[in-house]
């Protein structure tokens, strides 16, 4: 317990002469496809603005160091961000070793930029998409561990056609370092199967629909003319891509 102590002693002596710079920088090597813009604030609480992961707008980016990690050997950090389109929060902190780990995260995000990463056509959506991770860890730049849910709330596509989706709802884990998004809500179409988020971008796309009853006969027709019918009057969406 001692050593433990004394150690998270040395680790806070460390962080306090840190500029606030030196934040950003650590936190773009944690979290791959991170960048920020410029730095205000300092190394105990500061923030970033501009902020966009993987191209998504995400504001302005506030950090708040977490002392208590230390007694964990962990630099940890509680972040916030904040845009008109996503907001959200999370802990992340640095291990022994460089482990990356995450915890308790949730955003709320505008469904549209995301969907439009995997469709063929630009998409209206509206709605809004939930994604709550209760867990997970990067180690040497890969994937360990990842446990949480995806929601898309009153989904439904406006432009260019009309289609409500109502609410959709993913299991999200890890195989190795691939994400799988596996359907457990399928809203109003009987949406099932996976979405699959594989390293460098790429993902596959693997779902059957299967509207209820009530699901009118132009929608239906508005299926079939876009997805293959399989013979037990389902249908098939199947795509693969990067982005």
């Amino acid at each position: 317990r001692y050593l433990a102590v004394g150690a998270a002693a040395y680790l806070l002596i460390l962080v306090v002469n840190f500029p606030a710079s030196f934040i950003r920088d650590q936190l773009q090597v944690a979290l791959p496809g991170l960048a920020l813009g410029t730095v205000g604030g300092s190394v105990f609480s500061g923030h970033s603005s501009a902020a966009n992961f993987r191209g998504f707008p995400l504001g302005t980016v506030r950090w708040q160091f977490r002392p208590q990690a230390l007694l964990l050997l962990r630099l940890e950090y509680g972040l916030s961000f904040a845009h008109p389109d996503n907001n959200g929060r999370l802990n992340i902190g640095v291990g022994p070793g460089g482990t990356v780990r995450g915890s308790a995260l949730e955003m709320q995000l505008a469904p549209a930029p995301l969907v439009n990463r995997f469709s063929p056509m630009e998409l209206v959506t509206s709605g809004m998409l939930n994604i709550s991770l209760a867990s997970f860890e990067i180690e040497n730049g890969q994937l360990q561990e990842l446990n949480g849910t995806a929601d898309w709330q009153a989904a439904a596509i406006e432009s260019p056609l009309v289609l409500p989706l109502g609410d959709i709802g993913l299991r999200l884990e890890n195989n190795a370092d691939t994400i799988i998004g596996t359907v457990v809500e399928g809203g109003e179409l009987g949406l099932s199967g996976d979405i699959v988020l594989a390293p460098a971008g790429r993902y596959d796309v693997d779902l059957l629909l299967r509207p209820a009853d009530s699901v009118d006969a132009a929608t239906r027709n508005l299926l079939a003319s876009m997805m293959q019918a399989n013979t037990s009057g389902d249908y098939i969406l199947k795509t693969t891509g990067s982005f």
